[in-house]
């Protein structure tokens, strides 16, 4: 009975957008979310998080109510117990629906990486094998990198919380803890706007730097000796270091 209806609740969005005369890219702006987010709403093809309904209804010029009966209220009436009671319970269904979609989805993207996460890591032991038979001079930074990106990755890609709790939406907090995993980004404050886009490009560094460095290694092993070996795992560094910490910067600060 308290069900939100997507496809209206899509039609109703598109229709006062299109009077405000706005686009789908204005509102994702806005909301610091993608226009293929917004799309897929006026599709009635998902719902938005409950935490953007009241962004999304200043920005439309209606209230939360409308929002979620999907029709104009006029402001002279007057709401009734009863009405006050759907209202409220509509709300907390809205959440509930959200939150279930949000899981499933979720637990799909996780089975995915994961999928992902194990070709990376047998494919880099089958070049760091390859390396030692033919027993090149393999650099120590290609143990050092394959080794923390597959530490990182199995968590990122496999255990990470996908949304973080709201009290980093109400506060700047620039660290995230969780078990043994650190992370402090001065400058980047994380929220649940950036966290998605800020792991997406911690997942594809570590299953990239896993399968890209032991590559690289076999490409220019011959041209690796004692006197620029140094060099080699120096320029290693700087790439491993400014491939993880650049794109999060960038996300982060874009999406915050």
């Amino acid at each position: 009975m308290f069900d939100i209806d997507k496809q209206k609740f899509g039609e109703f969005i598109s229709q006062i957008r299109k009077e405000k005369q706005l686009t789908q890219k204005d509102i994702a702006e806005k909301l610091y979310i993608s226009d293929k987010a917004v799309s897929k709403w006026e599709r009635g093809l998902s719902l938005p998080d409950v935490t953007l309904l009241i962004p999304l209804s200043n920005i439309l010029d209606i209230t939360v109510t409308e929002l979620l009966e999907c029709k104009r209220v006029s402001k002279i009436d007057v709401m009734d117990t009863d009405n006050v009671e759907k209202i409220v319970k509509k709300a907390i269904k809205f959440s509930e629906q959200q939150d279930g979609t949000d899981k499933i989805k979720n637990k799909e993207n996780k089975k995915k990486m994961m999928l992902v996460y194990i070709v990376c890591l047998f494919l880099s032991l089958i070049e760091l094998g390859i390396g030692f038979l033919k027993q090149y001079n393999i650099l120590s930074s290609v143990y050092v990198f394959v080794f923390l990106s597959a530490v990182f990755g199995a968590y990122f890609c496999i255990f990470v919380k996908e949304k973080l709790p709201t009290f980093y939406d109400e506060n700047k907090i620039s660290f995230y803890s969780d078990g043994f995993i650190r992370m402090n980004c001065v400058g980047i404050y994380f929220n649940n706007s950036n966290w998605p886009y800020i792991l997406k490009a911690i997942k594809i560094w570590s299953c990239a730097v896993m399968v890209i460095c032991p590559l690289t290694q076999l490409i220019l092993a011959k041209w690796i000796n004692d006197t620029n070996l140094l060099v080699f795992n120096l320029i290693l560094l700087i790439i491993f270091l400014m491939t993880l910490f650049v794109p999060m910067y960038v996300l982060g600060k874009k999406y915050e």
